[in-house]
């Protein structure tokens, strides 16, 4: 699927790329002197982050967490393949703290399991 984070992050980039403007689209934005959003996407006056993880589920999830205090919508980025073990174990915690969930194949094709908002 993915050799490394930022080749999913690139390819996360180049989907968010064909359908809005460059100018909105921000990679590796330092949010405090600890932290850094993979991806921060400024679209109609609301900011959206994204995180992604190749496999760690819980730190990304984290990560989105404290996310959701900066940005106005805040979701993970997962490769395609790890859908069954969030269907299994993990999308009531994202529906249950409002974190978005989208999966990513190296096509950039989106996937949205968890959609917050209608907006993207």
């Amino acid at each position: 699927m993915f050799n490394n984070e930022k080749e999913m992050v690139y390819s996360l980039i180049s989907s968010l790329k064909s359908k809005y403007d460059n100018s909105y689209i921000n990679e590796e934005v330092k949010t405090s002197y600890w932290t850094i959003t993979d991806v921060v996407l400024s679209y109609k006056s609301l900011k959206f982050s994204f995180e992604a993880k190749l496999n760690s589920i819980i730190d990304v999830w984290v990560q989105a967490l404290r996310n959701k205090k900066i940005y106005d919508y805040s979701y993970v980025v997962l490769p395609y393949n790890k859908k069954n073990i969030i269907m299994k174990k993990h999308i009531n915690n994202f529906k249950k703290y409002n974190l978005g969930l989208i999966l990513i194949n190296n096509k950039n094709e989106l996937e949205f399991l968890n959609k917050i908002e209608d907006i993207l």
